[in-house]
């Protein structure tokens, strides 16, 4: 589990468009959806990752590249 969440945050600190989502910042639906079609995890909702970030008080959505 610590290796996913590693992921989770390393996702949530990069740009989307990396990835080639067309936003400009993570929502917590779209960490979970990435996190899933990388193969991170089989399955996760957006409240457990919300959830992950705020523990750590990282803040994809005001985050600025």
């Amino acid at each position: 589990m610590l290796e996913q969440i590693t992921q989770l945050y390393a996702l949530a600190c990069a740009p989307p468009e990396q990835y080639g989502r067309p936003i400009s910042h993570w929502t917590d639906h779209e960490l979970a959806d990435e996190m899933m079609t990388q193969g991170i995890v089989e399955t996760i909702s957006p409240r457990p990752v919300g959830r992950l970030l705020a523990e750590a008080e990282l803040k994809p959505h005001q985050t600025y590249h």
